[in-house]
């Protein structure tokens, strides 16, 4: 069975650090798992690791996607578990590493997706519907072709109740029935996840105001700018550090609300994270400041590897 080692987190926790010291002794190779690290264009907003920090470790999925270019969970499933193939038979040691909660779930559950492009015809017409007659007809609607994944949705949950819609007339599958397929998908990954934390809230949001000073210092105006130039797709858009400035580039808003508008929302992502995290007993977590310094972070880090591997990849 396919050997992952799944790194994960909240944002500003180190990761990538970790990801690639692991990878060093371990003779590793990383797949990103952070949606919008996904995009050439976005670095700074981003904390995206520069060729320098990579320290000659391969890393996968980072920086390849325009910003006027949408990515779903699904194309990343089918790259990142096309790209675990690749390096399993190079002989390396798998790294997934990232924050995106959703992509990582379903890439270690192997999940299947059942013709699962967008189709932009069918998602305009829905869209369309939506204005006309309300999101609750659509709920009712959704309710006589898949009862199952219509009760667990809210009439005001238009995005989930379009795209279960979108994926039945495209398909002619439920999204229950996609579900159902998945969960019974054979275990093909033997995964050990690791997973890195604060244990005291209030340091990881003095880190995340921090870290977003930081950005403003190394030029995220310009940056965020250039993307809103660009008119990024939806998906792009919804990246936090970038979508506060677009406000403040129409006018709307000041430099200094916009800031603080940015670390607000990097702080809210955040406890989203740990709170997605938290539900997964599997995983094994260092609390970094429970540690003298990162080097001890690291060194925990590599025991955990070390049981999961043993030496036989280590370099």
């Amino acid at each position: 069975m396919v050997k992952i080692l799944s790194i994960m987190g909240s944002t500003a926790c180190g990761k990538t650090d970790l990801a690639v010291n692991i990878a060093k002794k371990f003779n590793a190779e990383i797949i990103n798992a952070d949606a919008m690290q996904l995009y050439k264009e976005m670095n700074i907003g981003v904390n995206k690791v520069c060729p320098h920090n990579m320290q000659g470790i391969k890393h996968h999925l980072l920086g390849f996607l325009s910003v006027k270019e949408s990515f779903s969970v699904s194309e990343f499933v089918f790259l990142a578990r096309k790209i675990a193939k690749e390096i399993q038979n190079r002989g390396k040691l798998i790294i997934l590493c990232g924050g995106t909660g959703l992509y990582i779930d379903n890439f270690l559950k192997n999940n299947t997706f059942l013709n699962m492009s967008v189709d932009f015809s069918v998602r305009k017409k829905l869209e369309e519907r939506a204005q006309k007659i309300g999101c609750k007809s659509l709920l009712l609607e959704l309710k006589k072709i898949d009862p199952l994944t219509a009760s667990k949705l809210h009439e005001n949950d238009k995005k989930r109740i379009l795209r279960a819609l979108e994926i039945y007339y495209t398909t002619s599958k439920t999204l229950s029935f996609q579900n159902e397929v998945s969960k019974k998908r054979k275990k093909i990954y033997d995964i050990c996840k690791i997973g890195l934390a604060f244990s005291s809230r209030e340091k990881l949001y003095e880190k995340i105001n921090l870290r977003v000073d930081k950005m403003i210092q190394e030029g995220l105006e310009n940056e965020a700018r250039m993307i809103f130039n660009l008119a990024p797709s939806k998906t792009a858009a919804k990246a936090i550090g970038y979508r506060e400035f677009f406000d403040y580039f129409k006018g709307n808003t000041s430099l200094s609300e916009t800031i603080e508008k940015i670390k607000i929302n990097t702080r809210h992502y955040a406890k989203k994270q740990i709170t997605w995290f938290k539900k997964d007993k599997d995983v094994a977590w260092i609390f970094i400041d429970k540690e003298k310094n990162f080097d001890e972070v690291i060194s925990k880090a590599e025991n955990v590897v070390k049981n999961f591997i043993g030496n036989h990849l280590q370099s």
